[in-house]
């Protein structure tokens, strides 16, 4: 800024772009966004164009490429925990098929016989 401040602050308050700036921190784990592209032919449904235009009108992000890529950032988290989630069903399958399955009377005795155990316990 002309008088020597830091650009994007005014009389230490946050302004817009600070916070955008946090957001993308937030969301990237870095400064600023790691990809720069313009957004051109892009179409949104209106519901979801209200949205964006609210974030950015607000502040919260700088423009309509910051917007995208804090939900694409969002999906690929989402992503990332399905796959991670899919990967231990997976995982436990194979235990089952090497250990073997319990059928339903098998847990139903085991979690009857946990119960009975803890209820000693609080009794004693």
């Amino acid at each position: 800024a002309a008088d020597g401040a830091a650009a994007g602050t005014s009389g230490g308050r946050i302004s817009p772009e600070d916070d955008a700036s946090s957001m993308a921190m937030i969301l990237f784990g870095g400064a600023g966004l790691p990809y720069h592209r313009v957004m051109d032919g892009m179409t949104l449904p209106p519901e979801l164009e209200r949205f964006a235009e609210d974030a950015i009108a607000a502040g919260h992000y700088r423009d309509l490429a910051e917007v995208v890529a804090a939900g694409l950032s969002l999906l690929k988290r989402q992503e990332a925990a399905r796959t991670a989630f899919v990967t231990s069903l997976d995982d436990a399958l194979a235990d089952g098929e090497r250990a073997g399955f319990l059928t339903i009377e098998e847990v139903e005795r085991d979690m009857d016989d946990a119960i009975a155990e803890v209820a000693t316990k609080i009794r004693s």
